[in-house]
């Protein structure tokens, strides 16, 4: 058996998906979606509404930037209201971080793994 592969389940689809592959959608899609893909449901939840929460902070707050930028384009906002666009941005990328060192322990504990049982089974 491979455990460099895995079976998920999404509806009724069974895909097959590898390790890398858990990576990727950590970094390009949604961080959070590979962690849950790979098994752990609740952190890679907790990670993708991290995530989305801190999009739509920084999204919202970039609406307001560019529609007062656009209105009177000399009138700097305050500080408070470009606090709340960096603080959307840190969330994101702690969702960020924290979805990529997820896969990559997982990825590390199925190597050491499948080394330790490729070891025993060698006489």
């Amino acid at each position: 058996m491979r455990l460099d592969i895995a079976f998920v389940y999404i509806g009724i689809y069974k895909m097959k998906i590898s390790q890398s592959q858990f990576l990727i959608a950590n970094i390009i899609g949604l961080p959070g979606l590979g962690t849950f893909f790979a098994g752990k449901k609740i952190s890679g939840t907790i990670q993708m509404i991290i995530s989305i929460t801190g999009l739509i902070i920084t999204l919202t707050q970039a609406v307001k930037l560019i529609k007062t930028w656009y209105s009177d384009p000399f009138n700097i906002p305050e500080v408070p209201e470009l606090k709340f666009f960096f603080i959307g941005i840190v969330l994101f990328f702690i969702s960020l971080l924290w979805s990529v060192v997820s896969v990559l322990m997982i990825i590390s504990k199925t190597k050491k793994f499948s080394e330790n049982n490729n070891s025993s089974t060698e006489i």
